[in-house]
């Protein structure tokens, strides 16, 4: 079609728009072609049965319009599932469960395909590396942590969409990670004031503790198997937003840390790809003196400005204060800034 200028445009024109380019070097590009083509199937057509004689080497039969309905059906949640974990705000907790949808697609379309030996086959070796990938969310609890962690999933979506097996190794793993890391972790000390506050109680709010039915404090149990015990619930915002309210800190001061941690892992690299390149601009010729920890701090408040996470923050600090590169140091402690190795630059 492209071959023949007055026809593409003649296509164009009635069709209301081209039917675009593959690329072999991403694969959506043919989803997004196999899509286009069967919205514009009777376009398609029309143009076929025009040029019959310059086509009929390359005329799509119903059969092949049937093969390519199926082979855009089978795509498009891989299409779905990149544009969900691909973007800037998609954290870990999509990675393991948009794998469990694919794990689900792929076994609904082996059987549904049983009859299809040519795309059955073509299933079949892609749920093969599929699992090669699968498999690998096992060698590190992140991934089960990022599922269980989820107020919408819990362990109950284990238990659910998990094969019984897979249970204890996944549960086993992010319980010891909790256990390693997190369950000893010191918390703040409650301020002088507050315990005068506790100490001035009256006979009566004393009488009224002792009939009190609220469950015992989070120091009497364990915040993980409190958390994970009790039911999922629907939450209006992303995981990671849930965590940072104020009640979830206060309710599990230990395991909102887990999970910030855990849930603030990007569920690709594609954005930490950009905020990489983006240090280029940043380090440009003339300031090719910049110690790592400079650049490591502008770059992340970049990435937190553009982000919107530094809204009220004073994040022009060092600029209102007019400290200089050179005497950064001393601003560790109030800024909150951590010791960074080269590794984790």
């Amino acid at each position: 079609m492209r071959e023949n200028d007055y026809r593409w445009n003649e296509f164009k024109k009635r069709a209301g728009r081209s039917l675009g380019l593959d690329n072999d070097t991403r694969w959506n590009s043919w989803f997004l072609l196999l899509d286009t083509t069967l919205n514009l199937q009777s376009y398609v057509e029309w143009y076929q049965k025009k040029y019959y004689q310059d086509l009929r080497d390359d005329y799509l039969t119903p059969d092949e319009w049937s093969a390519l309905g199926e082979t855009r059906a089978f795509l498009q949640p891989f299409w779905k599932i990149t544009q969900l974990t691909e973007g800037r705000y998609a954290t870990l907790d999509r990675s393991l469960f948009t794998m469990d949808v694919l794990h689900k697609h792929y076994t609904q379309a082996f059987q549904k395909h049983s009859g299809n030996v040519t795309l059955r086959s073509c299933v079949a070796a892609s749920w093969a590396v599929f699992d090669k990938y699968y498999q690998l969310t096992d060698e590190s609890p992140a991934y089960g942590a990022a599922i269980i962690l989820h107020p919408s999933r819990r362990v109950a979506h284990i238990k659910k969409n998990w094969p019984k097996s897979w249970h204890k190794p996944v549960l086993d793993g992010v319980r010891k990670h909790w256990k390693d890391y997190y369950h000893e972790l010191p918390l703040p000390t409650t301020t002088p004031q507050l315990r005068d506050e506790i100490r001035r109680l009256d006979e009566y709010d004393l009488l009224a503790r002792e009939l009190d039915v609220v469950s015992p404090s989070m120091s009497e149990l364990d915040e993980y198997d409190a958390f994970t015990t009790q039911p999922p619930i629907i939450i209006d915002c992303s995981p990671l937003s849930w965590w940072l309210r104020e009640e979830q800190q206060q309710t599990y001061p230990r395991l909102s840390r887990m999970a910030v941690d855990i849930l603030s892992i990007p569920a690709m690299s594609a954005e930490p790809e950009r905020v990489f390149s983006g240090a280029r601009r940043t380090i440009s010729w003339d300031r090719c003196q910049l110690g790592s920890r400079t650049i490591e701090r502008g770059e992340c408040m970049k990435s937190w400005i553009k982000s919107g996470i530094t809204q009220g923050y004073p994040v022009d600090l060092l600029e209102a204060e007019g400290i200089e590169d050179n005497n950064v140091e001393g601003l560790d402690d109030s800024a909150g800034w951590q010791s960074s190795s080269p590794d984790s630059v």
